[in-house]
């Protein structure tokens, strides 16, 4: 009985193995051709031995290892080593920012906009951040609760815009105090507090099939609460200048870089220059 399993355990085996092996025969062949020249004219031989699949086995990691499909990082190695340099600023940053803006900020600012907004302070959506991972990004509401979320800002002309306003939300955008909440997201690593700025994940499928197109593109880093684009562009929504933006940051990315990106936010912030 304990033969028979064991027969029938080799036959199974050698059965799913011939249709790895079938699959594929190209880079096999090339893998193994060094060492097994016998080998390599069976993997081609209309006629195979079971021998050869028993055989073959102990190349199995050969296979797993290079004919799976892998997708390389395309950052350089010193954007590699400077991510997790990043990351830990981003935990410090955040965590400070957290206090400070509930000391001086939060304290007021959610009663008020839970008043103007009938309850619903907060307007969270889904957006789409590294390797296309869909998160929850937080924001203070800003637009009325009858306002389509799904529908995208390009979409929008100025008149409908202003009448989906409230006029403490409006406020709370232009000071850009509407994305403070997303210092929680950088806390918990969704987000960083420099990069892409992360489309929508149900209303922005060009910016999304824009930015694949580029190499390295938006979505081999973390999303971040201001990016390149915003210091380059104003308030239009151009999906094809943004995915260029975000291509041009993720090639210069690297602690100085952000650096020039943050001091223009800041900036931008007090109206000492143009931009988002």
């Amino acid at each position: 009985m304990k033969l028979f399993i064991v027969i029938f355990r080799q036959i199974i085996r050698i059965v799913v193995l011939k249709k790895a092996v079938q699959k594929h025969q190209q880079n096999l062949a090339l893998l193994l051709f060094s060492k097994k020249e016998l080998l390599i004219q069976s993997i081609f031989s209309r006629r195979r031995s079971p021998l050869f699949y028993v055989e073959i086995i102990n190349y199995l990691y050969i296979i797993n290892s290079t004919c799976m499909e892998k997708k390389e990082s395309p950052l350089r190695k010193s954007q590699k080593v400077y991510l997790p340099f990043k990351r830990l600023i981003g935990i410090a940053g955040s965590f400070v920012g957290i206090i400070f803006c509930f000391v001086l900020l939060w304290w007021w600012v959610i009663p008020v906009n839970a008043i103007v907004t009938k309850g619903h302070p907060f307007f969270v959506q889904e957006r789409v951040g590294k390797h296309k991972k869909v998160f929850k990004m937080i924001k203070f509401r800003s637009m009325k609760l009858d306002a389509d979320p799904n529908l995208a800002p390009s979409k929008m002309d100025a008149e409908k815009q202003k009448s989906m306003d409230t006029g403490f939300g409006k406020f709370l955008r232009k000071a850009s105090i509407d994305e403070t909440p997303q210092l929680f997201n950088i806390f918990v690593g969704q987000m960083a507090f420099i990069g892409p700025r992360p489309g929508a994940a149900h209303n922005e499928e060009e910016l999304i099939k824009l930015r694949e197109s580029y190499t390295p593109n938006a979505f081999d880093v973390k999303p971040g609460l201001s990016g390149y684009a915003q210091t380059r562009m104003n308030r239009e929504h151009d999906p094809n200048q943004k995915a260029y933006y975000d291509h041009f940051y993720v090639t210069k990315m690297s602690f100085w870089f952000d650096i020039k990106v943050f001091v223009y936010t800041v900036l931008r912030l007090f109206g000492a220059v143009k931009g988002r």
